[in-house]
Parts: structure tokens; sequence; C-alpha cells
């Protein structure tokens, strides 16, 4: 207990005016760390929510875009520095502090210690809360001039959570600001912003000095533009890229009331197909009040005056199909013979034998367990089928397979997954629908002027899609093709070709003297020629695997089409070459085929050559006066098919 009157700096004396200064120094280190402790607290808040103090702000002296940016680095970079230096001045008053408590403590009495204690924390505890109020004050004016990027909407929504997916703090913040909250751009739009302006420009069809003045304009205002202020904290950055990221919900506002719902996909999905069948029902009920109403106006009045009228009327109305109609007496005719046609080029064919898999399979890659797709990737490729494509031979609508993908993918994943491990193409699926496609306005020549297009049962196009993803990586088909590649097209092609004979001519030091000398080749009915033997020889080359080259095989044998012509349909016959034109992954055989189509040439000759599928190009520079190399290309080319 302290007597009244008691001094204890002066008692302090008693022991030497060392002592007595160490004290007075014990209690400004004591103070001192508290002060310190609040610097901390204030730069860290700084650090976290991006403010930059008024201390610290450095003005750029530079108004371009770059300037501005650099110096705002630079200055974010000075409350580390300063958060480092408080804790390095810290750690010094800290060892001071010890080392004087220490003496101290081996100099006086521990009741006058004590006083001296006490005295020190009730000091730096009064330093502790001015620091606080003055730098807390600080803050909040920080964040009042709009330098904060965490400035959070008061919530305006209730969050209703109907998922088996808990939600987080964050999270729940994230959603209460509503479905129409509207984020902060991480950057400008500055490529868009003047195209958008010269669009403007060309709109209002200013001045030659207006348009000038106003691209000045938007060209300074772009240079001294900041950093858009972010309206999110980090941490609600990123629940909110999680909750992106979580395929599983859906996030939806609800029918009425500010409230965001959050549900399972499975059970949204579920209301929405009852919705949409709903909608499909009302849009029923509307397509046949509107027949009724068109009948009472147009069509009731004539039953008695005009039957002939309203039974024209009726019929197209109904939109029926007359039951008892026949196709026209030649369309029966004019479909075998087209389907004569179209076999023909198969009858003088002499095709090579299909190899054995025991001949060729070194060249093949072994493969125990082939890759099976996911019913993800099956749910996929459904969900993106045209609905408008024909139906083939098997009757199932493509936009039947599209609606239900989600329940119909199990069912087909069992099917393409047993079909690829057994390395076995359905029997059912091989059997083409023909239609006779004219290639010019009126067809003169049945035998050359039609194209035919196998309209194929939608599951096999299904099949044969995921067959070539599965697989693509070992079909390694030579640059100089453009057609049916990725990435490639007609524009690629003409380019290829075009710029390299500039190079050789126009942009080469002994350009003006060379000349180019090309050929232009077009294979007549290549796609119908595709011999399955070589193309199954020319497969195995390319080292693709076992599995998929067995099932390459059945896919080409035991094929056959049929002819649809208005109706009529002709006699089935057999395919033993050719690859179909309307399948999915015919292309990519036809350019297995023709990969090797220069092969046959000699280096020497240095031809270049440029496929667009049939059509092929190649080349050859040489000296003006020089003898062409263009004949033995042909010749060649002859003895290589």
């Amino acid at each position: 207990m302290e007597k009244p009157g008691f001094k204890p700096f002066s008692e302090l004396q008693k022991y030497g005016r060392k002592t007595a200064n160490l004290a007075k120094e014990y209690i400004r280190r004591v103070k001192e760390i508290a002060k310190i402790k609040e610097q901390l607290w204030f730069n860290h808040r700084c650090k976290e929510n991006d403010l930059l103090p008024a201390s610290l702000a450095i003005k750029s002296p530079l108004k371009t875009a770059k300037g501005i940016k650099t110096v705002r680095q630079t200055s974010k970079k000075l409350v580390i520095v300063r958060i480092n230096d408080c804790h390095k001045r810290k750690s010094i008053h800290e060892k001071a502090y010890s080392d004087i408590e220490r003496y101290l403590e081996s100099s006086i009495p521990g009741d006058l210690l004590d006083v001296v204690k006490n005295i020190a924390t009730e000091q730096s505890r009064k330093v502790k809360e001015e620091t606080h109020t003055r730098l807390n004050d600080k803050l909040l004016a920080l964040e009042q001039k709009g330098h904060v990027n965490n400035k959070q909407k008061p919530p305006s929504n209730f969050i209703k959570n109907i998922s088996s997916r808990v939600l987080d703090e964050h999270e729940k913040t994230v959603l209460s600001y509503g479905m129409k909250q509207s984020l902060a751009p991480k950057r400008l739009p500055t490529a868009k912003i003047p195209a958008s302006v010269e669009s403007a420009i060309y709109r209002e069809n200013l001045s030659a000095e207006a348009k000038e003045t106003v691209r000045a304009k938007v060209a300074s205002t772009l240079q001294t533009s900041q950093k858009p202020v972010s309206n999110l904290t980090k941490a609600e950055r990123e629940a909110l890229s999680k909750l992106r990221k979580d395929d599983s919900i859906v996030i939806t506002p609800a029918d009425k009331g500010r409230v965001t719902v959050v549900m399972d996909k499975s059970e949204y999905h579920k209301k929405m197909d009852t919705t949409y069948k709903l909608l499909c029902d009302k849009v029923t009920s509307l397509v046949s009040n509107a027949k009724k109403n068109y009948y009472q106006l147009k069509a009731e009045g004539t039953r008695e005056t005009n039957p002939a009228k309203w039974y024209k009327t009726i019929f197209e109305l109904a939109a029926a199909n007359d039951c008892n109609s026949q196709p026209p007496a030649d369309a029966a005719e004019l479909a075998e013979r087209l389907q004569q046609s179209f076999t023909k080029p198969w009858q003088n064919a002499n095709p090579t034998e299909i190899p054995d898999v025991g001949e060729i399979e070194l060249l093949l890659k072994s493969d125990t367990s082939p890759p099976l797709p996911s019913i993800g990737q099956i749910k996929a490729t459904l969900k993106h089928l045209n609905p408008r494509k024909a139906t083939g031979s098997d009757e199932i609508p493509p936009w039947l397979l599209k609606r239900y993908h989600e329940e119909l993918a199990p069912v087909i994943h069992n099917i393409i997954c047993s079909s690829i491990s057994q390395a076995k193409y359905p029997t059912l699926c091989k059997h083409a629908l023909v239609t006779p496609v004219p290639k010019i306005y009126p067809p003169n020549d049945m035998d050359n002027d039609f194209r035919q297009i196998s309209v194929l049962p939608q599951l096999a196009k299904v099949l044969e899609s995921i067959q070539l993803k599965l697989n693509k990586g070992d079909l390694k088909i030579k640059d100089n093709q453009h057609a049916f590649t990725h990435g490639r097209s007609t524009v690629s092609a003409l380019a290829s070709i075009t710029q390299n004979w500039f190079n050789k001519t126009e942009n080469s030091r002994d350009g003006r003297r060379m000349g180019i000398h090309a050929i232009f080749i077009d294979f007549c009915k290549a796609n119908d020629l595709v011999d399955h033997g070589l193309l199954l020889r020319k497969l195995a080359k390319m080292n693709v695997s076992k599995s998929f080259w067995l099932w390459t095989r059945s896919f080409l044998e035991g094929r056959s089409q049929q002819l649809k012509l208005q109706g009529a349909l002709s006699s089935i016959r057999p395919c033993p070459s050719g690859v179909s034109q309307g399948s999915v992954i015919s292309p990519t055989l036809f350019n297995v085929h023709v990969d090797d189509l220069e092969d046959c040439i000699p280096n020497y000759l240095d031809i270049n050559t440029h496929k667009y599928a049939d059509d092929c190009t190649q080349d050859e520079v040489i000296p003006y006066g020089s003898t062409t190399n263009m004949q033995e290309v042909l010749d060649n080319k002859r003895l290589g098919t």
C-alpha cells in the first residue's frame, strides 16, 4: 500500500540518479510499445482494405496511365515497408524494456518496482486509447473519401438455402446483396471504348476538327484513368468464385419478394421441366383456339356454299397427310435408277483384302482397356444435338434425344461403352437412307450431277463423335490438309498457297527470275472409292490403338444403303468401299486415306502439296525457261493411286 503523500520518483532518487532516470525510461518504453501496437493495427487495416494513408501518397509527375499505376503500386509497397518498420522499432523497445526491468529488479525493492510498473501500465493505457481513437478516425476518414476497396452494400435480400450445400458467412453476405448487384470490373475496357467512340463519330457525321477533339479528349481520359474501385472484399470475391464454380447448385431470385434462393440443380431441373411442360400445354391450347377461331371465320360459312374450298381448308388446317396417297409412279423407278448410278463405281472396283489384326498388330498401340466416356460427356453430346436434323433408319428423332438427355444418358452411355469395349459397331446403325442432293440446278447427268447424302441414325452420330474425341490424339493428319481439321478452312488453304507463291517469286532475292507451275487435281467419286483395306492399313501406320482399329474395321464392314425419294424406297445394296457422306467420322477417315497422297512423288522434284478434302493443288518453283516436272508428278500420281 502506498502511503498518502508518497512520491515514487523522490524515493527512487535515494537509489541514485541513474536508477531514477532508468525508471522514467522504463515507463517511456512501455508507452512507446503501446503506441507502436496501435500503429501496427492501423497499417494492417490499410493493407487488408487496400487503403493508402495520406502521409504515404505520392503524386505522379507523369499523367499517363502507366505512370499513375507505377506510383500507386509504389505507395502500396510503402504500407508494407511501414509495417516492417513498426515491427523493427517494437522489437528494439521491447529489448530495451527487458534490460531496464532486469536492472531495476536488482537495484530497488520489489514494492517500489511494482509502483513503477503500475504507473507504466496506466500511462500506456491512456496512450493506447488516445492513439487508437486518433488512428480509427483517420481510418474512417479514408473510407469516407473513397480510398477503400471494400465498400459494402447493405444487405438488401434474404437468403433461402434449400440445397444440400452449407453456405459460409462470406457466401451469405455476397448473396444478400441481391442478384442485381453490379460488380466493379477489374480493369477498364480500354480496347472497347475507342471502338465505341469511333462508331459514334461515324454515326454523328462530325467535322474533321470535332473528330480530332473528341479523340484527343478520350485518349487523355484513358491515360489518366485509374483502376476501378472494387465493391467487394477479397474474402467476398473468393466466396463468389466458389459459388460460380459449384455446378451442383442453382442460384436464382424468388418469384416474389427480396429473396435469393439456393437450390440443388437436379431439383431445379425437375421444377423447370414441369414449368416447361405447362408452357407447352399452354402453347398447344393457344394453337388449338387459334385454329378454332380461324375455322369459324374462314371455313365454317363455306361448308354449304363451297364444299371443295371447305375440304381444302380443313385439310391444310389439320396439317393432314393423305393416308391413301402413294408415291408418284415414276418415283420408285427413279429411285432405283439413282441407286444404280450411286453404286456403279463399286461394280468395276477391285478392293484390296481387309487385313487381319494379326498382320498389322505390331503397328498398333496395345491397350487392354480402351478409353471410355463419362456420363457427363454423353449428356453434353446429346444436349448439343441439332433437333432439326433428319431422322435415320432407327426412327429416333434428334429432338427426342436432346430433350430427354438427362433420362436417356445412362442407357446410351451403356450402349456406347459396350461398343467401344467390344470394338463392335452396332449393326443396326450401318444401314443408311441415302438422299440424292443435286450439285447443280437443274441436274442434267444422273451419274455426275447428284451427291449422295447418307441419313444415319442419330445414335450412330453420337457414338462416332465420342470415339473421335477419345482418339483424336492418335490421328495425326499432315498440316497440308485444310479440310475437316480444327482451325483450317478454304481461307487457310488459299492463304497457304498464295503466300508460298509470293515468297518464292516476289519476296526473294531471285524471285523475279522464277516462275510457278501448278496442277489442280479433283478426284472423281473420291468418297465412294475409298478402299477399306488400304484405309485400315494406313490407319494402322498412324499407330492408333488396337481397340480403335478393330472398332473402325467393324464400322466399315457390312454397310448397306437404300435410296429414298419422295417416299419411294429403292432396293438395298451393300457398300463394299467408300465412306458415308453424312457420317461424323467419315471425313476424318477420308483425311487418313489421302494423307500419304504426295508420298509417291520423289523428294528431288521439290513439289509443294496443298489439300482440301479431295481437291489437291501441287506446285513447283522453277527458273524461267526450265523444263517442268509436273507431267512426272502426274505419272507418279497415277501409279500411286
